[in-house]
């Protein structure tokens, strides 16, 4: 059987809420490991997302409710209690479900079903799971107007050739006439397309095959597909939060996603043999910019941060009978080599204006802030060739 990313040719390019006792999947008389849902049950009762309908049974054919939906998302955020005091009025004080709808209400994820009613024991159907689980993920396609035209070229922005890609996956899937229950301009149009592309929706969860490539919006959810959809945003929401990978020489340093744009990257390395070999100097790319700006040259050392030097023991022992003024040795690689952290004691980092340099103070800080932090252990944690090492200890 085909995957569903197949099926759609184009989308490779594209990602009982009462005190029953937590068991895992395997503890399911109604769980398999072959079902497509049994890892995202282990998940989901480890981190108590969710619960069996008694010791024995997950009842994955079971139905889910609106209250039940919007407490899974409730749970998966970390049980956060809302602000504001908002609610419906069919929506019980006290119960159970309460905290997750008004939490819910707040991140703009229900607006109820109308005339001050949210209906927490309706039956949601796969259509609003999928929508709920959107809005979960703040809307990533609203705002976008499928219908306009763009034109690709050198000038185009990111912004626009991720649009562009999008307007051709969506038009591409409708033209092969996929997924046809699925109305235009529908409040889960953008919904389902968002999960499609970033593997929400999935053959499995969805039975799609080649002969089915309909969505089923008005069916209900049962807890089978809606446990899959949560575990398969989790697995979104991990990637989105994996630290980018970068490499100086073999070794990688990861790099948070946040700050991997505000950063500059020189990678030098390569030859063993060298006593002593600058990896990897890092510096703050507004600062690399601003010298830029203002007619400099050499940008060599504007705004650095740190930079990552490997050494032979025998250079290593050379330095230490020196002064190391802002050299931290932190690493052994399985060659005898070390690996010294440097942060340099002559800070120059620029700005066109004093104003801005006081203005962008805050994220300089918290670049040397991150670098200065965990980042070593975190580069001995992500390579399995370097062991720890103290200056102390290779100082003796």
């Amino acid at each position: 059987m085909k995957k569903l990313q197949k099926i759609c040719g184009l989308l490779v390019a594209i990602t009982m809420l009462t005190g029953a006792t937590a068991v895992f999947a395997d503890g399911f008389d109604d769980v398999a490991e072959t079902d497509y849902f049994y890892d995202a049950v282990n998940w989901g009762v480890e981190k108590g997302i969710t619960y069996g309908v008694d010791e024995s049974n997950f009842a994955p054919k079971g139905e889910v409710t609106r209250a039940q939906a919007v407490t899974f998302l409730w749970r998966i955020a970390g049980e956060p209690t809302a602000t504001a005091t908002e609610t419906f009025s069919d929506v019980e004080v006290g119960s159970w479900y309460e905290p997750a709808v008004s939490w819910a209400i707040e991140n703009g994820i229900t607006e109820g079903t109308g005339e001050d009613k949210f209906s927490p024991y309706t039956i949601c159907d796969r259509a609003m799971c999928i929508t709920f689980i959107y809005r979960f993920m703040n809307s990533p396609f609203d705002g976008m107007d499928l219908t306009a035209e763009v034109v690709i070229d050198e000038h185009s922005t990111m912004e626009e050739l991720v649009f562009s890609a999008i307007k051709q996956l969506v038009t591409g899937i409708r033209e092969q006439g996929l997924f046809a229950d699925v109305p235009e301009e529908s409040y889960f149009e953008y919904p389902v397309f968002w999960g499609i592309f970033n593997g929400i929706i999935t053959e499995e969860n969805s039975n799609i095959t080649e002969e089915n490539t309909l969505f089923r919006g008005t069916d209900p959810c049962v807890r089978g597909e809606m446990i899959s959809f949560l575990y398969q945003t989790h697995l979104r929401l991990d990637a989105e939060n994996a630290p980018i990978e970068t490499y100086f020489g073999e070794n990688v340093l990861p790099v948070p996603q946040e700050y991997f744009a505000e950063l500059y990257f020189n990678f030098y390395g390569g030859d063993e043999e060298e006593e002593e070999e600058l990896m990897m100097v890092v510096q703050e790319g507004a600062s690399v910019a601003a010298a830029i700006a203002m007619g400099e040259d050499d940008t060599e050392g504007v705004g650095e941060i740190f930079r990552i030097v490997r050494v032979s023991e025998n250079r290593l022992k050379e330095m230490q009978k020196e002064d190391m003024p802002g050299v931290r040795v932190f690493a052994k690689d399985e060659n005898g080599n070390y690996y010294l952290f440097c942060t340099p004691t002559d800070v120059r980092y620029l700005r066109e204006t004093n104003e801005k340099m006081e203005e962008d103070i805050e994220q300089w800080t918290k670049l040397n802030e991150w670098a200065n932090g965990r980042l070593c252990d975190e580069i001995i944690e992500a390579n399995d060739n370097l062991t720890a090492v103290g200056f102390a200890e290779e100082n003796k």
